[in-house]
């Protein structure tokens, strides 16, 4: 609609701004009996181009749905060949394809304007939307990151220990509570519990606004490590720290934990196991009897690399810390997804 402003005094255009966004579509119809047009085609091959009469409605039979044409888009489909004056189909095909192109192009447009307008950056000049959105999230929060090279290979593999993945899991096929609040299912003779239902979305864009480390990687000297404490870090410090630890996991915790441990890990098979060895002395021993291992719930002693903020809320769910074994400090904390007021602020 955008490239047709000059008939805006020809067509009902309140509440509607051009370029006309999606979501206004159906209000732009609806004020001026505007419709989306209707073509037909069948077994990927156009009617044939040059006829010149219009197709009754038969012909636009749908025959994936097995359902015929709307009266009401076949009347549409009449009115658009007797308003734009079509000779034949090609001419009708024409028309679809620029009503069709021009939409798309007006919402890429629109989409142009408001990355524009907040981050200064033209989608058009990029390959993919991620790539759009790392180069607005490096701009906006001002902030230069620091490659960790091969002279600095022992932090990268360090971090890279910590490394868990995301967990998305459903522990069991049914759950029943017995809420002390709904009188027809409680019973008195057993324990209260509760059920919560949690459908997180957008995982990753949460992490991402938390802060994240951006340079300046060290390992913590001696001396430093001795005097240093986790509970002193504030979670607005500019510095942060990435621990390993050694986590004892109370036996009191195992049955509370057991579907969904603090402290999750990657398993993988000693490189060495082979199945052949299964129940041969002095090689690998089959600790199952030949079962199959349907489950593992990591609730052991263990090395374990987490942020200083993790190992808060560890602490406050009565996991242990042993042990510290190293810290890798880094500075400049930033938050790289913005909430609106931010964005605002540094419109350029």
């Amino acid at each position: 609609m955008s490239h047709y402003v000059r008939y805006e005094k020809e067509l009902n255009m309140t509440g509607i701004s051009y370029p006309v966004q999606v979501n206004k579509i159906p209000k732009f119809e609806n004020q001026n009996d505007i419709s989306i047009n209707v073509f037909g085609y069948e077994n990927d091959e156009f009617f044939p181009i040059h006829i010149s009469q219009q197709k009754d409605r038969d012909a636009f039979y749908n025959d994936l749905t097995k359902i015929h044409l709307a009266d009401e888009d076949y009347e549409h489909a009449k009115m658009v060949w007797d308003t734009f004056e079509i000779e034949d189909m090609g001419s009708y095909h024409d028309l679809y394809l620029k009503s069709d192109v021009l939409l798309l192009n007006c919402v890429f447009e629109r989409f142009r304007d408001q990355c524009m307008e907040i981050y200064g950056l033209d989608p058009a000049h990029f390959y993919t939307c991620p790539g759009l959105a790392w180069s607005a999230a490096l701009k906006v929060a001002k902030c230069k990151l620091e490659l960790i090279t091969e002279d600095n290979a022992e932090a990268y593999l360090f971090i890279e220990s910590g490394l868990r993945g995301g967990i998305s899991q459903i522990s069991n096929r049914l759950a029943t509570a017995n809420n002390e609040y709904l009188d027809n299912t409680y019973d008195s003779e057993r324990d209260s519990s509760y059920l919560l239902y949690q459908d997180c979305n957008n995982l990753y864009d949460l992490a991402l606004s938390m802060p994240l480390p951006t340079g300046e990687f060290k390992f913590l000297s001696e001396e430093e490590r001795i005097n240093f404490n986790v509970l002193d870090v504030g979670k607005c410090s500019d510095k942060g720290y990435v621990l390993e630890v050694d986590l004892d996991y109370p036996k009191e915790l195992h049955d509370l934990h057991s579907d969904y441990p603090l402290a999750p890990e990657t398993n993988r098979d000693h490189f060495l196991f082979d199945n052949t060895n299964a129940k041969k002395p002095g090689l690998f021993k089959d600790e199952t009897g030949g079962v199959p291992i349907e489950k593992f719930v990591g609730l052991r002693s263990k090395m374990y690399s987490l942020t200083y903020g993790d190992v808060e809320q560890k602490r406050a769910k009565g996991i242990v810390k042993s042990v510290v074994r190293r810290e890798l400090k880094h500075s400049n904390y930033v938050s790289c997804i913005l909430d609106q007021k931010t964005l605002d602020a540094n419109k350029i």
